[in-house]
């Protein structure tokens, strides 16, 4: 099963299955693109599916001052002309200029229970499909559980970003924006009317915005919805960076944060530094419980031994990083950490204090009473990223969307971050911002095609009366939608979880898996020039 750059599976059975050996200039082109070593082979198994990305994975090592390396891999990508049916290298698409409509078009959508990070790419997506479609986007509100993880709301987009600077920037790209909150009376009456269009969003790896473009570019209500089927990841649509090395770095420079959000994290950092040292590191902790599902799940669903790739244990992780020369002279580490975690985190690193936000909180003079630990998820989870890009060096796990929105900020600003789950199990620089789940361009090992391969994976977030969790559907081309939602249940280990889900959830979540065999279906019977 081929991986997205998010750790998670791609969704084309036919991208899964089929592998290729190259001959003659073919062959040539593909052993000087790539190393001649297992990640290397990896990395040129994973090209070879999506031949589309080697102009950006050049356009990427170029900036990164790989001259060679990027050569190569255009070479690679010119000398596959006759399997991918584009014979010469296209320059990369920007933002296309926005006319401020004077119909007043809207496109929106809602947010989906993603976390912060994700979120971001959900919002970053829109803006895509907003531009290509020429519509003003409504910035929607955005979704998050309360203090204690379990009362669902939606928080205005101010609260945790700058609207005003978001707004202001995506208008200097040529994209329309406006807050939910302005439109949402005249939305409500369009609905009321039977004149709100709603169009499917499911992810899909292979689409751009040709496709968004065709699918909603013929809607004339002045309203268009825009539905994100739930438990689903859009990164995979369009936002892998080797897709878009132009736009979506400048989505990305949009975000800044909240007032309140912005001094707090500065108060933070700077009491850190005064407490301890001028060097301030971060670490970015993946060992939630769910996260520790989604791994193990994660790892059934691609036969890829979860441990040490997707899940490192915390101590594990400290003892890595410690030992990377980026740390060897901080003086106080950032530890960013969810609460929902059986272990205790770590209190040091190389005898340097390890601080969580709670800890450093309790340590400073703050200008206001804002309280982090009463107040929602995402509010703590903006903090601790805030907090995070103020340090000089940072460290996470490369699967996480949280670490890899880090790596980008810092790759941009030319600082180190550093991935404590790279080959080897040792601690690496990342060199590639983050966007492709290694730093070493490859960690994908892709099955072979004698396995029971699923035909897609489906993220999806249960609840208990006191607790929710993620878990990996997979869909496997004998089994029915419904065979494959009972079989998914059978195997959740969690009984207060499994027994929460009523007939209804139930039906939801085969409707989904249906819907998506059948776009699968559909998309692979259509013309493609790669698979000739």
């Amino acid at each position: 099963v081929i991986l997205d750059g998010s750790g998670r599976p791609l969704a084309e059975p036919i991208r899964a299955t089929f592998r290729c050996e190259l001959e003659g200039a073919e062959g040539k082109a593909a052993n000087e693109a790539f190393p001649d070593h297992e990640d290397g082979n990896a990395a040129k198994t994973w090209y070879l599916q999506r031949p589309w990305q080697l102009p950006g994975r050049a356009e990427v090592l170029r900036r990164n001052g790989y001259q060679a390396e990027a050569r190569a891999s255009e070479a690679l990508f010119l000398a596959l002309g006759d399997w991918t049916g584009q014979r010469e290298l296209q320059p990369f698409r920007d933002f296309t200029t926005q006319e401020s409509p004077s119909d007043n078009k809207y496109v929106s959508f809602r947010s989906p229970p993603n976390g912060l990070s994700n979120q971001r790419r959900d919002i970053a997506t829109m803006v895509l499909i907003a531009n290509v479609l020429q519509r003003k986007f409504v910035l929607p509100f955005l979704f998050t559980y309360g203090e204690d993880g379990s009362k669902m709301r939606f928080l205005d987009f101010g609260e945790i970003y700058d609207e005003e600077y978001f707004i202001a920037t995506l208008s200097s790209l040529g994209v329309s924006a406006e807050p939910e909150i302005t439109t949402r009376n005249r939305s409500i009456a369009a609905h009321k009317r039977n004149e709100i269009a709603e169009r499917d969003c499911s992810p899909d790896p292979d689409v751009g915005e040709d496709f968004y473009r065709e699918r909603m570019g013929v809607v004339t209500d002045e309203f268009l919805h825009v539905v994100w089927p739930a438990g689903t990841y859009s990164q995979t649509t369009m936002l892998n960076l080797f897709d878009e090395p132009v736009r979506l770095p400048k989505i990305r420079d949009a975000f800044r944060w909240s007032a309140k959000i912005s001094v707090r994290a500065s108060e933070l950092a700077s009491e850190a530094r005064r407490l301890y040292g001028p060097r301030l590191g971060c670490l970015h902790l993946r060992v939630e419980n769910d996260w520790k599902s989604h791994a193990i799940s994660l790892g059934k669903a691609t036969q890829v031994p979860h441990d040490d790739l997707y899940w490192v244990d915390g101590d594990e992780a400290v003892q890595r990083v410690a030992a990377h020369p980026a740390f060897a002279d901080v003086d106080v580490v950032f530890l960013a950490v969810g609460n929902d975690t059986d272990t205790p985190p770590p209190s040091s690193l190389n005898g340097t204090p390890l601080l969580n936000r709670k800890n450093l909180t309790s340590l400073s003079v703050l200008s206001d009473a804002w309280d982090p630990e009463a107040d929602h998820l995402l509010a703590r989870a903006a903090l601790d990223m805030a907090v995070c890009e103020q340090a000089d060096v940072v460290a996470g796990n490369t699967w996480s969307s949280f670490f890899q929105e880090l790596s980008a900020f810092y790759h941009a600003r030319g600082k180190p971050a550093v991935a404590y789950n790279a080959p080897g199990k040792r601690a690496a620089l990342v060199t590639d911002g983050g966007v492709l789940g290694s730093p070493f361009d490859a960690t994908r090992k892709p099955l072979s095609s004698s396995n029971d391969q699923a035909l897609f994976h489906v993220p999806v977030d249960l609840c208990s009366s006191d607790k929710c969790g993620r878990w990996t559907m997979s869909v496997y081309g004998a089994h029915s939608a419904e065979e494959s939602v009972a079989a998914f249940l059978a195997e959740i280990d969690d009984d207060a979880v499994r027994d929460a889900v009523d007939d209804a959830s139930k039906a939801h979540l085969i409707q989904h898996v249906q819907g998506e065999r059948d776009r699968r279906r559909e998309r692979l019977q259509a013309p493609a020039p790669w698979a000739s």
